[in-house]
């Protein structure tokens, strides 16, 4: 499957589109502050990675940031320095996000990794307190189970018997476990992905990795059936 444009590219090159309202014109400028780094008055340091950006920009936009610089003012000569112990990628797309509004990382078209990335945005958004990429994530991470839960029943259709990819199982499967690593965060995204389970249990029951994956994390299996027995009424009928 041919991957999509950079997302960067495809919405914030003048060259390459029209940009039509003032938003879209307000994310190409600040996209080109934060490759350039004009103007910038606040150094975050990752790794072997520095972003020279903006204090305007990271207090008005992330709260995260608003709280960690405060009220003071630097003097035009000075900058001020913030590290960061997240990895630089993750850094990459945090910043990105801040000055565009745009995040989607190359790994989201990769199944193998496609649940360990959303649920990777939806962390850097909760600890940045970024509303919009919890949003975000959980939007990608919703919409991707909604059409594949479609593919397994279409398949279903020829197939009544079968089996998961190997790599998208793969790719679940350490996405769940991340999920379930800390029982009191990530519920939303735990949520989703035991909805998804649920209306596909047929494909994932014949997986045995899928299995073994039941007995490792009882809370898990016990969230399936949690969910079978809220969609079943008491007398065998399944609810509306």
């Amino acid at each position: 499957m041919a991957s999509p444009p950079d997302a960067y590219e495809a919405t914030y090159n003048t060259q390459a589109v029209v940009l039509r309202s003032p938003r879209e014109r307000m994310a190409a400028y600040d996209h080109e502050l934060l490759e350039t780094g004009a103007y910038a008055d606040i150094e975050v340091v990752c790794g072997n990675r520095t972003w020279h950006v903006h204090r305007a920009i990271l207090c008005m936009r992330c709260p995260w940031f608003d709280h960690k610089l405060g009220p003071y003012v630097s003097k035009p000569s000075e900058k001020t320095t913030i590290q960061l112990k997240e990895s630089v990628e993750h850094v990459e797309w945090l910043m990105g996000f801040i000055y565009t509004g745009v995040c989607h990382p190359p790994q989201l078209e990769e199944e193998e990794f496609f649940f360990t990335t959303c649920i990777a945005l939806y962390d850097l958004g909760a600890k940045f307190s970024l509303v919009e990429l919890v949003d975000h994530a959980l939007a990608l991470l919703e919409t991707h189970c909604s059409r594949q839960v479609t593919v397994f029943h279409d398949m279903a259709r020829s197939s009544p018997r079968g089996f998961v990819d190997h790599e998208y199982l793969h790719g679940l499967l350490a996405g769940l476990e991340i999920a379930y690593k800390h029982e009191l965060h990530r519920r939303r995204v735990r949520r989703i992905l035991v909805d998804f389970i649920y209306l596909s249990q047929t494909w994932f029951l014949n997986s045995q990795p899928f299995l073994d994956y039941l007995h490792k994390r009882p809370k898990f299996g016990m969230d399936l059936l949690c969910k079978r027995t809220i969609l079943i009424r008491p007398g065998g009928d399944f609810a509306a």
